[in-house]
């Protein structure tokens, strides 16, 4: 089972990302938001050595250098066991204290932002230098630990909304495998999104089947092109995805797309598939011509047996 509310959500960012501003909105809402620049004892600086020392009045740049800020990691985890939490934090031991989370967020703000927001911020204080290399460090961590990007400009709502959308308020709501007594429930709710299919009874809407299946396309003995198909069989809709599809640029202009297009449809209607989609925004041309419609106004096409 699992518990909607128990996310614990790790945002970093340099300095002037908006931490603890978005920590302060969130904390207004009821949400359990904590800045860890603003919990005492919970940071400090450290030597070479690893032994906490006090932050000098006037700090140069050589002393940046040789010393660390980090966050207590027992603490933090003492810290964090009341959820829903979602912690603002910057730190050079992020690395080390991204395990603890469940999700990861990085508030990417240009420099050209930053200058502009800390020097209103620090005055004379403010050091470019320092906020230039914290800045590179944090791009470098964010991409080896593959967390989400978020770009720090947008309006606060937005990111906030990002940010928490997997964490609920509301304690009493919790999310499990559906059981055999709520199949009422659950046809109730599956008639309610298609009114047109009821005809009483209880909807067959157990367990989805899904399939995937990748074709490659062959030159003598080297892959050019392969493509990644998805079938899902939910209730009484059977639809497949062509997901992804690659050809290599010496192989092109040889129909070697609109082959493995063809090889995947045939086996999704195979399946059953009543209806096959795909989404592209520069190949529009090459899917219609093999067959695919526009479903809406944008980038989505879909593709039916009745309709080769």
């Amino acid at each position: 089972m699992i518990v909607v509310h128990d996310k614990a959500i790790l945002v970093v960012g340099a300095e002037g990302s908006g931490k603890t501003f978005l920590s302060s909105k969130l904390s207004a809402k009821g949400v359990n938001a904590i800045d860890t620049d603003s919990v005492s004892g919970l940071s400090k600086w450290i030597d070479m050595k690893g032994n906490k020392v006090r932050f000098p009045v006037r700090p140069s740049q050589k002393w940046f250098k040789t010393h660390k800020f980090c966050i207590d990691e027992k603490k933090l985890r003492v810290l964090i066991k009341k959820r829903p939490v979602v912690v603002f934090a910057l730190s050079h031991n992020i690395p080390e204290i991204t395990e603890m989370f469940d999700e990861i967020y990085y508030l990417k703000v240009s420099i050209k932002t930053l200058d502009k927001r800390l020097r209103k911020r620090d005055g004379k204080a403010y050091s470019g230098i320092r906020q230039l290399e914290y800045v590179k460090k944090l791009d470098t961590v964010a991409k080896k630990k593959g967390f989400t990007i978020l770009n720090g400009a947008s309006e606060p709502e937005v990111l906030l909304s990002v940010i928490t959308r997997h964490v609920n308020m509301e304690s009493n709501i919790t999310i499990s495998e559906a059981k055999r007594s709520d199949s009422y429930g659950v046809t109730d709710l599956y008639y309610e999104l298609y009114p047109k299919r009821q005809k009483g009874g209880i909807a067959k809407v157990g367990t989805p089947l899904l399939k995937s299946k990748t074709f490659v396309a062959r030159e003598g003995n080297k892959v050019v092109g392969f493509l990644l198909a998805t079938f899902t069989s939910y209730g009484k809709s059977r639809y497949g995805y062509i997901e992804e599809l690659v050809v290599t640029k010496k192989a092109r202009g040889k129909n070697i797309g609109s082959k493995l297009v063809k090889e995947a449809l045939a086996w999704e209607n195979e399946l059953g598939a009543e209806v096959v989609h795909v989404t592209t925004d520069d190949a529009q041309g090459f899917y219609k011509k093999i067959g695919f419609r526009n479903s809406t106004e944008n980038s989505w096409f879909l593709w039916t047996p009745k309709n080769p």
